[in-house]
């Protein structure tokens, strides 16, 4: 009965945390998304002291601004860039519609050896993050979630493609956890 309690209680402060992130942009705005956050204010790069744009490959344009990481993870890896009125760079592609505030996406290839992949959309003076689901490679954008400083919908300026490799759990770790457990069984036996 404990058990159930627990399980009913973590289900329902996820829910809750999962209704407070979706209140604050719409995962609609990226088909293929199953999570966002926005508007985040600034970039999601930094400038070094004398003004030049930094390549980031950690978020840190997102630490800046007070976050620790993104859907759980702070390593992620910048893995394209495409910035308007450009169409493709590296395995990106992006397609313009609406006078730059909509249109499509695509990546080439597949998602093997990823395990997270997240699309961030720049425009104004913020920009929001969509976690993706890994089982589409294409899908449709808008900037309907980002407000400029005039408080208008602004055209987009960039859109980056950050993603996580998957970590493979070594075998010996795989034997180790094995051997834990039969010795577990065996003990519960033993006790009985």
């Amino acid at each position: 009965m404990r058990l159930m309690t627990l399980l009913a209680g973590m289900a329902l402060a996820l829910g809750v945390a999962g209704g407070a992130a979706a209140a604050t942009c719409s995962i609609a705005n990226l088909t293929t998304s199953v999570a966002c956050a926005g508007q985040i204010d600034g970039n999601d790069s930094l400038n070094n002291s004398n003004g030049a744009n930094v390549a980031v490959n950690d978020l840190d344009g997102i630490a800046a601004n007070g976050l620790s990481g993104l859907f759980g993870s702070s390593t992620w890896e910048k893995t394209a860039k495409v910035n308007r009125p450009a169409t493709t760079n590296g395995i990106l592609t992006l397609a313009y519609a609406g006078n730059g505030k909509s249109g499509s996406w695509s990546i080439s290839g597949t998602w093997a050896g990823i395990s997270k992949a997240m699309l961030v959309v720049k425009g104004g003076n913020g920009f929001i993050a969509y976690l993706l689901d890994l089982t589409a490679t294409s899908g449709t954008w808008n900037t309907a979630g980002l407000v400029n400083n005039g408080g208008n919908r602004p055209k987009i300026s960039h859109m980056t493609l950050y993603t996580m490799a998957a970590v493979p759990v070594p075998a010996a770790g795989l034997l180790l956890l094995g051997a834990l457990g039969g010795l577990g069984l065996m003990r519960r036996r033993r006790a009985a």
